[in-house]
């Protein structure tokens, strides 16, 4: 017989909003399911010793890149918002410009990066209620306070993701 302890395991695996230190742990390119099944690179980000309450907890977050009209791009749209996603992590990893996943993915496995957490709850869907965690911002690794709350931003005054120079904001 084999025992579970459902009394110590919790139907929510989430994580409080904040800032949290996390690593690339794996990225894989796959397909999303529906019609068109679109390219995507699936990401697990795990929380890294910085997180006390939380360490070793695993992130996922899926990037899609292909769109309805071209599910399989040969060329991504940069105004495509997991495209734009994936290149504010790609940047908050300090890792060289290239427009080759191929290079890229491998490159970016076992970087450490900070992210801004947020958390919400799925509408609609297979999912509709559960609480869910988003990675909004992506920063250099050692820029933001982990733990912190995360702030409600200022939508007046652009943010930077991955700044690393004292160089003033636009």
């Amino acid at each position: 017989m084999v025992r579970i302890p459902w009394n110590e395991v919790s139907p929510e695996d989430t994580m409080p909003p904040g800032f949290y230190r996390m690593a690339i742990e794996n990225m894989a390119k796959v397909y999303s399911r529906g019609e068109p099944s679109k390219l995507m690179i699936k990401a697990a980000f795990r929380l890294t010793q910085d997180n006390p309450a939380d360490k070793n907890k695993i992130h996922y977050e899926n990037f899609v890149l292909g769109t309805q009209d071209d599910p399989d791009p040969v060329s991504c749209n940069p105004e495509e918002w997991g495209v734009k996603m994936l290149l504010r992590c790609f940047f908050a990893l300090n890792m060289p410009p290239t427009d080759d996943l191929e290079v890229a993915i491998p490159s970016a496995i076992g970087k450490v990066f900070d992210a801004k957490v947020t958390q919400s709850t799925q509408k609609g869907g297979p999912y509709d209620g559960r609480s869910q965690n988003r990675i909004v911002e992506y920063y250099v690794m050692g820029t933001k306070q982990l733990g912190q709350a995360a702030a409600t931003p200022n939508l007046s005054t652009p943010t930077a993701f991955a700044r690393t120079t004292d160089e003033p904001s636009l």
